[in-house]
């Protein structure tokens, strides 16, 4: 609230808890992340501006100021670094294996042999588990947030980060639609690339899913490690 005194400067009755600041910084880091992420055509820009609203909902969970808040911040980053991870591997394996890091270059991918197929199919993994979307452990990882912030009755920023959510579920499906229903611009096949490269990206394959399934492991070490930070 603000007042006015005789001199006609405004004043505020009551500074911005620490609660609300973090709320309009998650507020502010989702929109921005997602408005720079929606726009671009580079796969790697456009992993690393998603990466902002990815900051903002681990920020929502921290406006809540509550254990649930510290433990969900802690399981989402975990689950973040391995659905980051594994994407930005694909990404990196595309530009390898086809030298363009462009989102229109993932045109037909799924069509461009057995290992193209897998790899993309372990890209939507990735992307649909960074959306949020089930039996994916992203899920996990967002249900935990959202958990945290309806706890402390933040309902406002649950609603913001829900419709942000939904943005990202456009853009991310985009990617998958470009991978699975598009044509590839070429006769070009996708090679395995490098051994280690491959086995990165099928183990990070086989976690979102697994831990998306069997996640209390992961729930305990970062309860484990909230409790040791409070």
């Amino acid at each position: 609230a603000l007042t006015q005194p005789q001199g006609g400067e405004f004043i505020p009755l009551k500074f911005l808890d620490i609660s609300d600041l973090l709320s309009l910084f998650a507020i502010a880091t989702m929109v921005l992340g997602n408005l720079l992420a929606i726009q671009q055509k580079n796969i790697k820009r456009f992993l690393a501006y998603s990466s902002i609203a990815h900051a903002g909902y681990m920020l929502m969970a921290a406006a809540a100021m509550n254990v649930q808040g510290i433990q969900a911040v802690l399981f989402y980053l975990i689950t973040y670094l391995i659905m980051n991870f594994g994407a930005f591997g694909v990404a990196i394996l595309v530009q390898n294996e086809l030298g363009t890091e462009d989102i229109e270059g993932f045109k037909g991918l799924a069509k461009r042999g057995r290992w193209a197929l897998f790899v993309s199919l372990a890209m939507a993994m990735f992307l649909f588990s960074l959306t949020g979307l089930p039996p994916f452990i992203g899920f996990v990882g967002k249900f935990y947030l959202f958990a945290a912030v309806l706890e402390a009755k933040l309902y406002v920023l649950a609603l913001i980060g829900v419709l942000n959510s939904v943005v990202s579920l456009y853009y991310y499906a985009r990617v998958a639609k470009f991978m699975f229903f598009d044509d590839p611009a070429d006769e070009r096949t996708l090679a395995a690339g490098s051994r280690g490269l491959s086995q990165v990206l099928m183990g990070l394959a086989a976690a979102t899913l697994v831990f998306g399934l069997f996640w209390k492991s992961l729930a305990l070490i970062s309860q484990s490690s909230a409790n040791m930070l409070l």
